[in-house]
């Protein structure tokens, strides 16, 4: 199946306009031909059915809508990841992954022993750029009609502020003997509505001060398990119990149907 990003204000029409690349990308790299069938979403939660179409007087290629469907494949986790950066690489492959998972909303977070610290002139620069660029192409690959909003940088305590001012439920991945375990909180959470801000930690953990300010905003300290795991392997294990708790319980007795042996 082919997948195109179309630009959100474009979906009302019958011609629709690719995002940047997209067209190109359809006809150069994927050489699709002259009415293919092309799943097309916004990004935003929409998705439907497209006809790549080429004009044989100029050569100009355009998506005609045919029909629509009528809601979203996979509703994102209500979740907002806010990820200390990790050094070299690994937060590329941290949005891709994030993405393929369902995470809302990703904001990459600057603490005090992260390696990586983008200055204030950087972080609207390629960097921020490429993430975007990769969350979109990861939505597009894994049949997700919701592409996740990549934020600029936020420094620390920022982005507590942030967390108190849209009154998320707040967790932290802790590496401390107090921490819950994070199944039993989403259990006991379980019918509640609550979009949660996850905080993970960079190389070297958060700082004892850093620990603080976390417990002073009333957020709760998580662990994952018995292992110390990588940043990037934190936030993913993370997001699949998260889903697992929260956005998958109807699938958790349907093994059967899709060749899972259950004994």
């Amino acid at each position: 199946m082919y997948r195109c990003r179309i630009e959100k204000q474009s979906w009302e029409h019958s011609k629709l306009t690719p995002a940047s690349g997209e067209l190109d990308r359809l006809r150069r790299v994927l050489r699709l031909k002259d009415g293919a069938m092309v799943n097309v979403f916004d990004g935003h939660g929409r998705s439907g059915w497209a006809r790549f179409t080429v004009d044989p007087a100029d050569g100009v290629a355009c998506l005609c809508r045919t029909e629509r469907d009528p809601g979203s494949v996979a509703a994102p986790l209500p979740v907002v990841l806010f990820q200390s950066i990790p050094k070299a690489t690994r937060m590329d492959w941290l949005v891709e992954k994030a993405t393929e998972l369902g995470v809302a909303e990703i904001v990459p977070l600057i603490t005090e022993r992260c390696v990586v610290r983008p200055t204030a002139s950087q972080r609207g620069g390629n960097r921020l750029s490429r993430w975007r660029r990769l969350a979109q192409q990861a939505a597009r690959q894994c049949g997700m009609d919701t592409v996740p909003k990549i934020c600029e940088p936020l420094n620390f305590n920022t982005a507590l502020e942030q967390v108190a001012g849209r009154s998320l439920a707040g967790l932290y991945g802790s590496l401390q003997p107090d921490a819950l375990d994070l199944r039993r909180v989403f259990e006991e959470w379980q019918g509640s509505q609550v979009v949660t801000a996850l905080f993970i930690g960079p190389e070297g953990d958060f700082t004892p001060d850093e620990y603080g300010c976390l417990r002073a905003a009333g957020m709760t300290a998580v662990n994952l398990g018995p292992r110390i795991l990588r940043v990037e392997t934190a936030a993913l294990a993370a997001l699949c119990i998260i889903g697992y708790e929260l956005a998958w319980p109807d699938q958790r007795n349907q093994g059967d149907d899709h060749g899972v042996s259950r004994s």
